[in-house]
């Protein structure tokens, strides 16, 4: 059975959008369109790379270029390794009119907004004055908030992810650990390991503690 999501109008004002080029656009309309097939995720790595008829390399660098774009959001599973969903794809994609939580309020809006517009026409005035519900200004805060500051929590996994891998979460988890919890320490540690020919095992060693990795061992001996 063929399926249908809603692509909102707004997509031609996010510049996040606007700035894909041409085959990159494209490239997001099909995984939106994997995710609508899929209960609102996208599948695993190596079904996307086969409808795509892509290599997995070449899929998971994609999928790690779209999420640090913000196009993608990350999903956790208990034990499987981490997934993709489409940008706030359950805010977006309810089921239907009746669960949408803001339709009343907007069929509302548009009925005070239409039944001043007759008022006026019938005053022979152009003027209109609608009061913005508060439910508005609510959104408006909220949409700042999303855009607020990335922490250095988030922007240390962002960086992880991009050096060893969108499925790096857990490897990454386990560095701030070994770094007594400390994202400064461990994002340290993530860009030495960026000059390394392995970065994975030079983070390794680093998780393990039961080895110091070389540079360290020079660094902290006497002369």
């Amino acid at each position: 059975m063929s399926r249908w999501f809603r692509f909102y109008d707004d997509a031609l004002y996010d510049p996040k959008v606007q700035r894909l080029p041409g085959e990159k656009f494209k490239i997001w309309v099909n995984l939106l369109c994997m995710a609508s097939k899929n209960g609102g995720e996208l599948p695993e790595l190596a079904d996307i790379a086969y409808t795509m008829k892509w290599s997995e390399a070449k899929t998971s660098k994609i999928l790690n270029e779209f999420y640090s774009l913000q196009l993608l959001d990350e999903v956790e599973y208990d034990n499987a390794p981490m997934g993709y969903a489409p940008h706030n794809w359950n805010g977006r994609q309810y089921k239907s009119d009746k669960t949408d939580p803001t339709n009343a309020e907007r069929q509302a809006r548009y009925r005070t907004k239409k039944t001043a517009l007759r008022n006026a026409d019938s005053n022979g005035s152009n003027a209109v004055t609608i009061k913005r519900p508060d439910t508005e200004q609510i959104t408006e805060q909220k949409d700042a908030a999303i855009a607020a500051p990335e922490t250095d929590e988030v922007q240390f996994f962002r960086r992880g992810k991009e050096l060893l891998g969108p499925s790096a979460g857990g490897f990454l988890r386990k560095l701030i650990d070994a770094k007594g919890n400390s994202i400064p320490l461990a994002r340290a540690a993530l860009e030495q390991a960026s000059t390394k020919e392995n970065a994975r095992e030079y983070l390794g060693a680093i998780i393990r503690g039961r080895e110091q990795p070389a540079d360290q061992r020079m660094a902290g001996r006497s002369w």
